[in-house]
């Protein structure tokens, strides 16, 4: 499995969610669905790239190695099954007010 940083606007949208919370959840990570990680799946669909998002930002120390606790989805393609609560560190906010200083890049 790899560790490597996922692209640029992954990371600035991570960023854009870490700053503004203590906790985070995949539904955080994706508006409930409505922003779609993957271009190539429907908004509310399948979200695929969620998972190595979280993985990079805990092997990088922005969220803490275990969940803090779990919530029932609110993302329609998730049908209200649980998903874990992850508590973000201060390097996390560090990281994400560093990010969202920067210019955004266009695509």
């Amino acid at each position: 499995m790899s560790n490597s940083p996922p692209g640029a606007a992954l990371r600035r949208r991570l960023a854009q969610v870490i700053d503004d919370r203590s906790t985070i959840t995949g539904d955080d990570y994706t508006d409930d669905g409505d922003w779609t990680v993957d271009p190539t799946r429907r908004q509310g669909g399948p979200q695929s790239r969620i998972g190595p998002v979280f993985r990079w930002a805990i092997a990088e120390g922005f969220l803490e190695r275990e969940p803090v606790g779990s919530c029932l989805s609110r993302t329609p393609s998730r049908h209200a099954a649980r998903i874990p609560v992850w508590l973000i560190t201060p390097a996390g906010r560090r990281w994400a007010r560093e990010i969202l200083a920067l210019p955004e890049q266009q695509p």
